[in-house]
């Protein structure tokens, strides 16, 4: 059974390092959990060598690249970095973590640095619950109310089976926050 009817998901690549090792990998199950404290959660299969590297390092981060790095994603999510060096092999362009021991890829508009709180076996995957300790992110690409600018930034967007969408064009549209049930139900 696929299981794409809820995409389109944001991607996120996940970056962890243990012993001199570093690997990032695609993926598309993520989501924010808490607000106070502030969580983060990913689903990966524990067969992944990302998996095994979090396992010891106990942290990840998560990097959110524009869709003119769609390359240099899909190749970190369709390859195992306990073949080859990824760093490497992609030529990605790391900067020091700031919170976390874990490198991030320079050209993410947002990372989030995380610590590992718990695990939750789900299955065939595992959710890592990841507390936020930190938040680093290109201020041009994000608006006053730190919401996502598309107008700066396409983010990649996964469709399911090796397909992308690419936003080009955009209708951004804020309604109130109030609701005024009596004009919805005329």
């Amino acid at each position: 059974m696929k299981l794409y009817h809820a995409y389109p998901k944001l991607v996120n690549i996940v970056g962890t390092s243990y012993n001199g090792k570093i690997n990032f990998m695609a993926v598309a199950w993520h989501t924010y959990l808490s607000f106070d404290p502030p969580l983060y959660g990913i689903s990966i299969a524990p067969k992944r060598y990302t998996y095994k590297l979090l396992k010891e390092s106990q942290e990840f981060n998560c990097n959110f690249l524009s869709y003119q790095n769609i390359k240099l994603s899909h190749g970190v999510g369709r390859t195992s970095g306990s073949e080859f060096d990824k760093v490497k092999t992609f030529g990605i362009a790391l900067k020091p973590g700031e919170k976390i021991n874990t490198p991030y890829i320079k050209d993410s508009y947002a990372v989030m640095e995380c610590k590992v709180t718990k695990e939750i076996h789900t299955g065939d995957h595992v959710l890592i619950v990841g507390s936020i300790e930190n938040i680093i992110s290109s201020k041009e690409y994000f608006t006053e109310k730190e919401l996502l600018n598309p107008q700066t930034v396409t983010p990649i967007l996964y469709l399911g089976s090796n397909t992308y969408l690419k936003i080009e064009k955009c209708k951004i549209e804020e309604y109130p926050q109030e609701i005024n049930i009596d004009e919805w139900l005329r």
